[in-house]
């Protein structure tokens, strides 16, 4: 069933005119596409991909000054990648987040170092939180292949108190969610056409952005349009699930990296994949010719949600209510039949794994059901 045509009969349902497309199409994405996927882990929303380790640095030394955010390296090669990245200086306790890439012996902290200065100190530069895919609703479950180990998930806290400096290294067992890092990305400029689902770079670099995947949002500042990344097809070339309706053959723009972000322990010291699955944001329903990002047995589900909040400002509380139970009603039904074919638990392989039991992100379904990812 076509976006177009879901709007067409919500307009029949309700008795007006078109008046209210615009208004029916926002409904739509937001109460009812969204609510519906995020009521249930859905399978159909499921979804792989992987995290690739960094590796630990350790060649050369380095020379810090107390009070100062500035390390100058000697035998270093520094890498613009190493910011967002940790460094700990020879037996320090304390470490220190990377903050800008001045050169290749030469970066700068975030807050100013306060050990004693010293020169030609040996040092580890490592990263230990990975951000997801942007398209990412909540992490499943990670498997770190290297050693065939499910990782178990813990809460931030419970992480903290396990590896509370950052001192073991080794192939990652746990891991926590701990946020989200909004960063952008404006380098370059981009060019956009009008009806074409493409968005042109210029001195751009899109592949090489960690976090600028599907599902990132992208606004151009001079149209003042913003638009969904349905892939990111090379370093100057990008693919939108909406439209532009204007042309701009060079605009300033900028992208949007609020990924989720996951800490893991053992720190990597080596290139390691972490495989992990997730429950995906559904795909934005933008064009009149877009279908719903849901089996289509489920697409009647949409009537309802957008016919609710058409009648709830249309004063018509009482019908309004009774449109959104129904809609509610409708996913309970269908999540009942979905759940008996796929389930969703953990198998708990040893007494250790109960501590997996301690901030683990569940589903309100899931209250009083063995603990699922």
């Amino acid at each position: 069933m076509r976006r177009a045509d879901i709007i067409s009969d919500i307009e029949s349902l309700a008795g007006v005119t078109s008046k209210y497309r615009s208004l029916l199409g926002r409904a739509l994405q937001q109460e009812g596409i969204a609510r519906y996927a995020t009521t249930h882990p859905w399978p159909h929303y499921r979804d792989l991909d992987y995290i690739t380790t960094i590796a630990e640095y350790t060649t050369g030394t380095v020379t810090v000054t107390q009070d100062s955010k500035t390390v100058t390296g000697s035998g270093t090669t520094f890498t613009v990648a190493m910011v967002g990245r940790k460094l700990r200086v020879a037996s320090d306790t304390a470490f220190y987040e990377i903050a800008a890439f001045v050169s290749t012996t030469e970066i700068t902290l975030a807050v100013p170092y306060q050990g004693s200065s010293a020169a030609g100190e040996t040092f580890s530069i490592f990263q230990d939180e990975y951000r997801l895919r942007a398209d990412v609703f909540k992490p499943l479950s990670l498997r770190q292949l290297e050693d065939g180990t499910v990782m178990i998930g813990l809460g931030y806290a419970d992480m903290d108190l396990i590896n509370p400096d950052l001192r073991n290294f080794g192939d990652p067992i746990w891991f926590s969610i701990v946020g989200r890092r909004a960063d952008t990305y404006e380098t370059g400029t981009v060019a956009v056409t009008s009806g074409t689902k493409t968005l042109t770079g210029s001195s751009t670099a899109w592949t090489g952005v960690d976090g600028l995947t599907r599902g990132s949002r992208i606004a151009i500042v001079d149209t003042s349009e913003v638009f969904t990344v349905k892939s990111v097809d090379s370093d100057t070339s990008i693919t939108t699930y909406e439209a532009p309706t204007t042309t701009d053959a060079s605009s300033t723009y900028v992208a949007y990296i609020n990924n989720i972000v996951v800490q893991v322990s053992d720190v990597p010291d080596a290139a390691r994949s972490l495989y992990y699955r997730y429950h995906r944001i559904p795909a934005p329903l933008v064009n009149d010719y877009d279908e719903p990002d849901m089996p289509n047995e489920h697409h009647h589900h949409l009537w309802w949600a957008g016919s609710s909040v058409l009648n709830s400002l249309l004063g018509k509380s009482s019908v309004a209510k009774d449109q959104e139970e129904k809609f509610l009603r409708l996913i309970e039904e269908q999540w009942q039949q979905l759940a008996k074919t796929a389930p969703n638990l953990l198998q708990v392989k040893e007494s250790m794994d109960t501590v997996s039991n301690i901030g683990i992100l569940r589903w309100p379904s899931e209250v009083g059901r063995p603990l699922g990812f």
